[in-house]
């Protein structure tokens, strides 16, 4: 612990330096924030839904039996220009911590993007699966073992998600191919797990105070919206990459420079 949290402080002030020098960072990002702020106009302006087996499905009015598809659409172009912002954020700190540069500087850029996307995308299933999860263990009894059942399977849920969250970091900093990427992932969350949960208390506290903030009033979200896509996720993305660059890629790299 006396030498994980100094590390971390490290990580963090350098991809602060990395977030405020490189300002093409932050600016890239407006494309996400753009299509969440359309779907979230749509859903005010044409929403409705259908209670099935106790959760709650969105739907349209416009175009009912358009649903799924609509929906896919919108999330697929919001996870691809994530990974597409993702992506630049990641190549921009790497380069940077190997050469002290501020460039943008990718092999194979399109190759690298579907691998990205690809990660992403799996990321959100196994997101929204334990979102269904947990929908679905709300209505189950398992009499006095219930709480520690669902504790239990939703733990294991967590655990595969963790094991591949730094896939992406992986294909660009290691130029590997997606199933290669998964497999060092994995790898590097098994080395360094201690690490890895104290970084995502850290990243879970400054999202629970942006989200407690905008709980506060309705007008306060479209704040929160902007401070979360132009700060705290391109932020977080270069020091997750960061922290997989010098902790595992380039154990023991120097951040002094």
């Amino acid at each position: 612990m006396e030498t994980i949290i100094p590390h971390l402080e490290q990580i963090i002030h350098k991809s602060i330096d990395i977030y405020l020098e490189s300002k093409s960072i932050w600016k890239i990002f407006f494309l996400p924030f753009f299509i969440l702020m359309l779907l979230s106009l749509i859903l005010i302006l044409f929403p409705y839904t259908s209670v099935f087996a106790g959760a709650s499905f969105l739907r349209f009015d416009l175009y009912p039996e358009m649903d799924f598809i609509l929906l896919v659409g919108i999330l697929l172009a919001l996870i691809s220009a994530f990974s597409y912002c993702a992506l630049v954020a990641m190549t921009i700190t790497k380069n940077y911590i190997i050469t002290g540069k501020i460039q943008f500087a990718l092999n194979n850029f399109e190759g690298k993007l579907l691998s990205v996307v690809s990660s992403y995308v799996l990321l959100f299933i196994l997101a929204s699966l334990s979102t269904l999860l947990i929908v679905w263990l709300q209505a189950l009894d398992f009499g006095i073992l219930t709480f520690f059942v669902k504790l239990s399977i939703l733990a294991i849920w967590f655990v595969i998600f963790l094991l591949f969250w730094f896939t992406p970091q992986a294909i660009v900093v290691d130029d590997r191919s997606l199933a290669s990427a998964m497999s060092a992932s994995s790898k590097f969350i098994a080395m360094d797990f201690k690490f890895i949960l104290i970084f995502l208390l850290f990243a879970g506290i400054v999202m629970g105070i942006l989200d407690l903030f905008g709980s506060l009033h309705w007008t306060l979200l479209g704040v929160v919206y902007i401070i979360n896509f132009m700060v705290v996720l391109p932020l977080l993305i270069v020091i997750q990459t960061a922290v997989y660059i010098t902790r595992y890629a380039l154990r023991g790299i120097s951040l002094e420079q």
